[in-house]
């Protein structure tokens, strides 16, 4: 951030900056194969997450600790999350697993 240098796909995955690397024409199906794991996820809890991400750098910490308590409240309330509870007590599966998808 500091020096400008640029790096390469492989050390940027090494340094945890991008998720995975992948070649050229395995790239679509690459982000398919991604996208469809999030299929299951809950979508308000992650919408939340994402405003919240996109304005944190132009905010303040306590500011941005706010809105994740906000966000907080707001996704226990909501359907998915009282559904995935009662998974839970039931001992069923979660819908949204990520290390899990596709075993």
């Amino acid at each position: 951030m500091f020096t400008g240098r640029r790096i390469g796909a492989h050390e940027a995955k090494e340094l945890g900056i991008v998720h995975s690397v992948h070649a050229t024409e395995k790239l679509m199906d690459a982000a398919r194969e991604m996208a469809r794991r999030f299929c299951n996820a809950p979508t308000r809890a992650i919408g939340l997450s994402k405003a919240i991400l996109n304005q944190s750098l132009h905010l303040d910490p306590k500011t941005v600790l706010d809105l994740e308590a906000y966000a907080q409240s707001a996704a226990r309330t909501d359907a998915y999350h009282q559904a995935a509870v009662q998974r839970f007590v039931q001992k069923q599966p979660a819908l949204f697993d990520w290390d899990a998808f596709g075993k």
